[in-house]
């Protein structure tokens, strides 16, 4: 046995599973073979870094020869999983570095530049996409945020989409993750008013939607209740209030979960669930949204517990819940949740005509038993 971030005590061999298997979901999100993930996690037997079957040297060596062959994306994407899920060392801090130099290699030919605003005394760097043709400064914002093991780099595939789109695309991280050094706390949900600010500073951005995964939801949601730039929330198994205060379900969390938690947070394990239950959204707080919010649940989610998209479709008005028959994240409806959530984004924005292409290939979906009447 080995002692961990915050004293959380694991056994070594599994945590390297666990590991092993949520890693799955961040991977094929962002398009990494499959075939090549599977062999590199057949060939890791430890986490950590030193040796070429080590979790840092195996996903650090794949994303340079992905730089040699001229692929800067396909590599930022290997050094992300280098990294994942947290910097605890420096080694895992170097796979950090080369993740976003690589990204940036990749950015600078696309218009898509670094920028970056400050919350209280921390920077939070993030990408900015040009503005949309024909649009200027008048364009709405699409803020991207990830959950607490997503780097803004994760979701940098979107910001050329923001001609398509008609929005100017921002690419951003929560408290703590990947480069920001804000403080993760109950507060945390002011790095959208922060950004908000700093996009009307560079693009004269006046309102804004967010796109944001798992804990960033949670925050995003908090803002909308206090800031009312915010015009819609898309979101994927955001923890809202029972998994803040239901004791049993902290007991049967994952233990990566758990350690990256304490990492941001600087709680130890043992007392993270007392320090952070008034991080709980209130029915008052939720009250006060008065924008569209799209939740995608997981029936089988193993971190986020069910009162809490239940809570959403109880208290924000305008609101709809997919649920997928899935473990967190919804590993295995990938392409449902992101034609979805598009079409949603979509909506939001008053589109009353959507793309073909993505109304034929959401309709064709929603055929499917696995969807029909998930949609409430």
């Amino acid at each position: 046995m080995s002692t961990f971030a915050s004293g959380y005590r694991r056994s070594d061999a599994t945590d390297l599973t666990e590991l092993k298997d949520l890693v799955l979901l961040h991977a094929q999100a962002q398009g990494i073979p499959r075939a090549e993930c599977a062999q590199l996690l057949q060939s890791i037997t430890s986490d950590g870094a030193g040796t070429p079957s080590s979790w840092v040297d195996a996903w650090s060596a794949a994303a340079r020869r992905h730089l040699t062959a001229g692929d800067p994306l396909l590599a930022c994407r290997h050094y992300n999983m280098a990294r994942f899920p947290f910097v605890d060392g420096p080694e895992r801090a170097t796979a950090l570095r080369e993740c976003v130099t690589a990204f940036q290699s990749w950015a600078t030919t696309r218009q898509i530049t670094r920028e970056e605003t400050w919350v209280g005394d921390g920077r939070m760097p993030f990408w900015l996409s040009a503005p949309p043709s024909g649009r200027g400064r008048s364009a709405p914002a699409l803020i991207v945020v990830g959950g607490i093991v997503s780097i803004k780099e994760q979701w940098g595939e979107l910001l050329p989409m923001a001609r398509r789109l008609g929005m100017t695309v921002a690419c951003a991280e929560l408290p703590g993750v990947g480069e920001s050094s804000v403080r993760y706390d109950r507060n945390a949900w002011q790095i959208f008013p922060a950004l908000l600010d700093r996009l009307d500073q560079l693009r004269g951005v006046s309102q804004a939607y967010v796109l944001a995964m798992s804990f960033g939801g949670n925050l995003a949601i908090r803002a909308a209740a206090d800031d009312k730039r915010l015009r819609g929330i898309c979101t994927v198994g955001a923890p809202i209030s029972a998994f803040f205060t239901d004791q049993d379900r902290w007991a049967q969390l994952p233990g990566t979960t758990l350690r990256t938690l304490a990492h941001l947070t600087g709680h130890p394990v043992n007392e993270l669930q007392e320090r952070i239950a008034d991080w709980a959204l209130t029915d008052a707080e939720l009250s006060q949204v008065d924008i569209p919010v799209r939740y995608v649940a997981s029936a089988r989610d193993e971190i986020i517990p069910a009162a809490d998209p239940a809570l959403v479709r109880r208290r924000i008005g305008d609101s709809e819940v997919l649920e997928h028959d899935d473990v967190h994240g919804s590993p295995q409806h990938l392409l449902e949740t992101r034609l979805w959530l598009m079409k949603s984004l979509l909506s939001m924005r008053g589109a009353t005509v959507v793309p073909s292409a993505l109304s034929l290939a959401l309709n064709m979906l929603m055929l499917q038993d696995r969807i029909r009447g998930r949609l409430r």
